[in-house]
């Protein structure tokens, strides 16, 4: 997870040493977050073939500041869970 400047300028203000805002952030599991975000919002998409629902939900957690590599190991398995696992896309396809 990263502080945009004005996030960390705000905590430095109020006294936290930048190592310890560094410390706390580095246990912080983001893959879990996004996934428990996903999992909030992946029924509203459970109609929707992979493709849609992987942009759809790519967006959500995109604009909820998640990088890309959290996001693509989160969406299959919110896929997985909200959908029939045949209709998941092989490998390469």
């Amino acid at each position: 997870l990263k502080l945009d400047q004005a996030q960390f300028r705000e905590l430095r203000q109020r006294g936290v040493e930048a190592n310890l805002v560094d410390e706390a952030l580095l246990e912080i599991d983001e893959e879990q977050l996004a996934y428990q975000a996903g999992q909030k919002r992946a029924p509203r998409f459970s109609n929707l073939e992979y493709d849609e629902f992987r942009l759809k939900l790519y967006r959500f957690l995109a604009q909820r500041g998640f990088p890309y590599d959290v996001i693509s190991s989160v969406i299959p398995r919110l896929w997985s869970e909200t959908h029939n696992p045949d209709n998941f896309p092989e490998e390469g396809v």
